[in-house]
């Protein structure tokens, strides 16, 4: 039972889907929020991109 307390389940749910993550966004949307990558050039990606992007990722 020991073994079963610290197994480590809560870590099943850390990615989360796709479409969980375009829930989120449309609550980014509201707020307006811009994103950008850590390059050099900082570049601008819109929502579309960013949903595509986690998509391939996932």
């Amino acid at each position: 039972m020991e073994r079963l307390k610290n197994s480590g389940f809560y870590k099943l749910k850390f990615l989360i889907m796709p479409e969980e993550f375009n829930q989120m966004l449309a609550r980014f949307e509201q707020k307006q929020a811009k994103f950008h990558r850590t390059n050099h050039a900082m570049t601008q990606h819109d929502l579309d991109q960013v949903t595509e992007a986690y998509r391939t990722y996932y």
